[in-house]
């Protein structure tokens, strides 16, 4: 859906299209070029001297034929160009397409995030609300003051703003996703995918071969500097001759009216060889192939660079990926541990043996956690989702 709605993706699909339209433009050198032209011309004044070859009006009309025969490698540089520029475009499909799977995978996390953060702090709302009652328990024993009352009521207070803006932000989220996906606002959507709770290790050797091979910016770069080369012998052709063949064919004449009638006209046929020698352009052709050495140097720096930044960029996600797996172990004995400890002073407090401060820093404390849980569990998967991009992989499973 992220796809069909991409206007980014759509641009490169027409760019696919453009440049097999390009290539047909190179290829029709190859075939023979006809015109044809009509020239009907009034002359009003002329010197007696051209009386002898000039009339009041003239018309010439003609068919002419060219073929190129020999470019010493123009023709079939340019088409070869084209050609590789055809794989670029396609190259360039995938780096879009890439690219909006990343980033619809992050939207959709972003929306798990904040919808599990969302019943993270409404169940510490909740859980405030269960603490006064076990308050109100307390006072109906003898055991409550104002004073702690008070205290609950503000705790309860302090925990709505948290609740709203946790909503905001799942309302912020989920209006990112729809506009991702071309999902109207009004449309409920629910979310069928949780986050895993288990994720595996690998290594990083496979990954980064699949980084080298099958990165669609890195291929984009190397067929670039072929095609570069094909600009470069493009380039050089330049300074040799080009030789065709033509043939025309008229049908003119001169005439003392306006309708230069038909017996005023006659055939005329031309055919021949023609050689264009490149002389001297002051310096052009000399210019362009040295420009067109230049880029492809700079592509090939290019290459190096983009390579080592993703193989870092790899390197670093492939890290982070398994430190998370080891937050995330550890979330989650803390997240039980606190659940424990949280049920223990409910239970202590019921009965007079913690205070209302303790069960309230249980309370926050297992939140925390809870909050912290989540985090990392967004931090992971938004983290293998970049490796799975730089990687072209799906390593999911």
């Amino acid at each position: 859906m992220a796809l069909r709605k991409s206007e980014d993706f759509q641009i490169a699909t027409n760019e696919i299209d453009k440049m097999h339209y390009r290539y047909k433009e190179a290829k029709s050198t190859l075939y023979p070029h006809i015109e044809g032209e009509i020239t009907w011309a009034h002359n009003p004044e002329y010197p007696d001297i051209a009386a002898a070859t000039t009339r009041d009006y003239s018309l010439d009309t003609g068919v002419t034929v060219n073929q190129v025969l020999w470019a010493f490698g123009r023709v079939s540089s340019a088409i070869r160009l084209a050609d590789k520029y055809i794989a670029i475009s396609g190259f360039n499909k995938d780096i879009a397409k890439q690219e909006i799977v990343y980033n619809t995978k992050l939207s959709y996390y972003s929306v798990l995030l904040a919808e599990r953060t969302r019943s993270i702090v409404q169940s510490s709302y909740e859980n405030a609300r269960k603490n006064k009652g076990l308050l109100g328990k307390r006072a109906s024993s003898g055991r409550s003051s104002k004073r702690d009352n008070i205290k609950m009521a503000a705790d309860i207070a302090s925990r709505v703003p948290r609740v709203n803006d946790a909503q905001a932000a799942f309302d912020s989220a989920m209006r990112t996703v729809k506009i991702i996906l071309g999902v109207d606002a009004a449309v409920s959507v629910r979310l069928t995918d949780d986050f895993a709770t288990d994720y595996r290790t690998f290594e990083g050797g496979d990954i980064k071969e699949s980084l080298h091979e099958n990165e669609p910016t890195l291929q984009a770069l190397r067929k670039q500097i072929e095609a570069d080369e094909d600009m470069i012998k493009l380039k050089r052709a330049n300074f040799l001759p080009t030789i065709s063949a033509f043939a025309t064919w008229n049908y003119r004449g001169m005439g003392d009216t306006y309708e230069v009638r038909g017996d005023n006209l006659d055939h005329y046929a031309v055919a021949g060889v023609k050689v264009s020698v490149p002389i001297w352009l002051g310096g052009e052709t000399g210019a362009q192939l040295s420009q067109a050495k230049i880029d492809k140097e700079n592509d090939i720096l290019r290459l190096y660079k983009t390579t080592k930044e993703f193989a870092l960029e790899l390197d670093n996600a492939i890290s982070e990926y398994h430190a998370y797996i080891n937050t995330l172990e550890a979330n989650t004995k803390a997240v039980e541990l606190a659940k424990e400890s949280f049920k223990m002073t409910q239970d202590l407090f019921e009965s007079g043996q913690v205070s209302l401060a303790d069960l309230n820093d249980a309370e926050l404390q297992l939140t925390s956690q809870r909050l912290s849980m989540v985090l990392t569990l967004y931090n992971l998967n938004a983290t293998l989702a970049k490796i799975e991009k730089l990687a072209v992989t799906e390593l999911r499973k």
